[in-house]
């Protein structure tokens, strides 16, 4: 502390005093918050190499109210794979002080894979931010934890394209894509896939449930379709899965694969 009461941040950096820079975060000065924080940024840094995880663990505990030094000593964990830090993930998870936050410790437990984590990652499922859910996800589907499976299964039916993938990868990832349960929430979320636009998704479902029952399935979903934007992607989908000729009036015919010879005429 100067005389006048303004931290000295480069003698606090040099001395590594963790409690001063972590104080100096405080001061109304711009510049003195500015230094503090990249000197501890620097300081976790330097931990990180040495594998000194106490003191990161200091930092984050004394210093979580500044997002740039919480969401880098939570980056640091995950790097570390030090499953000393996971019960301080778990309460991050519980209770984030943000959003990003929350996306960080998610990330950090997926790269140190354990299983204390998985009921709490189950629980992050249901988080309001999708890329949040999206890591949840992909973090159960790292650690491979039988328990995850229910909850990941329910994930097929979330809102967004991206986050039923990673749920779809991750059952994958357990071995679990056959189970007659999940066989049909797969179904059903490829079939959103495409009447929401993904790109092939007519291959994906046939890879499921196979060629003809998937073109039966997506048959149906054209001629049921509500909506003209739905209608591009299903015939796309429909021209995936057989080989088809798209006609000027949208009129699908089958003409290859073993649909060769069924022509099959779908009018929007």
């Amino acid at each position: 502390m100067g005389i006048f009461g303004k931290p000295n941040i480069e003698k606090a950096k040099r001395k590594r005093d963790v409690d001063a820079l972590i104080k100096a975060l405080g001061h109304k000065d711009p510049d003195v918050i500015w230094g503090a924080r990249e000197a501890l940024i620097e300081i976790i840094a330097e931990s990180r190499i040495a594998r000194d995880v106490e003191t990161i663990i200091h930092v984050y505990r004394e210093g979580y109210d500044d997002p740039g030094v919480c969401n880098e000593a939570i980056a640091s964990f995950g790097k570390l794979r030090d499953k000393r830090v996971v019960e301080l993930l778990i309460e991050i998870l519980r209770a984030p002080p943000s959003e990003i936050t929350l996306e960080e410790a998610v990330v950090a437990l997926g790269k140190i894979k354990d299983e204390r984590a998985v009921r709490p990652l189950i629980e992050a499922l249901g988080d309001a931010d999708d890329t949040v859910r999206r890591c949840a996800v992909e973090t159960l589907g790292r650690i491979k934890d039988e328990r995850a499976t229910e909850a990941l299964a329910r994930t097929l039916k979330d809102k967004k394209t991206e986050v039923r993938a990673a749920a779809t990868e991750a059952l994958q990832a357990l071995g679990k894509t056959k189970d007659e349960g999940v066989v049909e929430l797969l179904v059903e979320a490829r079939r959103k896939d495409i009447r929401q636009g993904t790109i092939y998704g007519g291959t994906r479902l046939s890879e499921i449930v196979g060629r003809r029952k998937a073109f039966e399935l997506l048959t149906d979903d054209l001629l049921q379709a509500k909506r003209d934007t739905m209608l591009d992607p299903l015939v796309l989908a429909l021209g995936e899965i057989v080989g088809a000729s798209i006609m000027d009036e949208g009129v699908l015919v089958a003409v290859s694969g073993e649909f060769k010879g069924e022509k099959g005429r779908l009018n929007h």
